[in-house]
């Protein structure tokens, strides 16, 4: 009877030390899957954040490649412009030449 006695106490004692395991294992269990849920939102707010980010430079990319088109038709503009000032320029430079000969002319004939 004592040696039941003792089997029994020991398989107590074994119950015992296997209910505090599976208490640890448990508790750590909590741990981990807060620790789970806790990564999960922050990468869940990292992917809409970079998400956020990337739409963003999309938008200014758009805005600036934009831009650069509309300063592209301004320089082509300005340049078609300043090659008409260019040849009224060369008009006015030859027609002042002729006047110039003329006044000389005018000149040497009065003299």
């Amino acid at each position: 009877m004592a040696e039941s006695e003792a089997r029994y106490s020991q398989e107590v004692v074994e119950h015992s030390k296997a209910i505090q395991a599976l208490d640890e294992i448990q508790r750590k269990m909590a741990v981990a899957c807060n620790d789970e849920e806790k990564l999960r939102k922050e990468r869940d707010a990292a992917v809409t954040s970079l998400a956020d980010k990337s739409n963003s430079w999309q938008v200014y990319k758009e805005n600036k490649e934009k831009e650069m088109t509309n300063m592209t038709t301004k320089l082509t503009e300005l340049e078609k412009h300043n090659e008409a000032l260019r040849g009224t320029l060369q008009q006015l430079n030859a027609q002042l030449s002729l006047l110039q000969a003329s006044v000389s002319i005018f000149v040497c004939i009065i003299k």
